[in-house]
């Protein structure tokens, strides 16, 4: 199984040049996300477990984006791409990984792949999403769990 990579950076060429050699790679579904709108639709929509933030977004989105989608996931592996200090801000979303720009591709191949992302947290089938997103009976499934309710949501306030 492959996991679902979120690629968050307002440089559309940056996004594809990461995208192309990850999935080279082969172990990553890759997604990518111009801003927060796009990046927590996306997360949402394909289960992603690790999210590259570019600090060209500027501090203020970078936040606002990881501060959503680690209520939406909390368990979500943050890697912040970014080629200056970081601000003491950006505490507030720990942990993360930090990765300075530029940076050479196969030692970046190479840090992405060494971060553990669970089996369960996987890509799933379509039809396995279908049966846990619908009503079952009288009862709304996402209701018991309480990241998924959160999911919901910020979907909602979207």
């Amino acid at each position: 199984m492959k996991a679902n990579l979120l690629i968050v950076t307002p440089k559309i060429s940056f996004g594809e040049l990461i995208s192309q050699n990850l999935t080279e790679a082969g172990s990553f579904r890759i997604h990518t996300a111009k801003g927060k709108a796009d990046a927590i639709i996306t997360a949402e929509e394909n289960n992603c477990t690790l999210a590259l933030l570019d600090m060209e977004l500027g501090e203020k989105a970078l936040l606002e984006i990881g501060r959503s989608l680690r209520v939406m996931n909390p368990d979500l592996n943050l890697v912040i791409l970014a080629d200056e200090e970081i601000p003491p801000t950006m505490d507030t979303i720990r942990p993360w990984v930090l990765l300075r720009k530029p940076f050479y591709m196969p030692d970046f191949i190479q840090l992405i792949s060494a971060i553990p992302i669970s089996p369960d947290k996987m890509t799933k089938t379509k039809e396995t999403e279908k049966n846990t997103e619908f009503f079952e009976g009288d009862e709304i499934p996402w209701l018991k769990d309480v990241s998924k309710a959160a999911q919901h949501l910020t979907r909602l306030t979207l």
